[in-house]
């Protein structure tokens, strides 16, 4: 009973470590140098350099109240 636990704990823990492994080496993608949306009425634009060394979103101007 006991090596029963010890092989199930080892077999638990050789998965646990290979899931692991497998998804932390993974590399975050930018969807591409620009986006753009509408989020609660704020028009925007976010932009990213080529080579990700710079950022930037712009914000559109509310619309004028008639």
């Amino acid at each position: 009973m006991k090596i029963k636990k010890m092989v199930a704990t080892a077999a638990l823990t050789i998965a646990a470590v290979g899931v692991a492994a497998g998804t932390a080496s993974g590399q975050a993608q930018v969807a591409g140098p620009s986006i753009s949306g509408v989020d609660s009425g704020v028009a925007y634009t976010a932009a990213v350099a080529p080579d990700r060394s710079n950022a930037s979103v712009t914000r559109a101007p509310p619309p004028r109240a008639r």
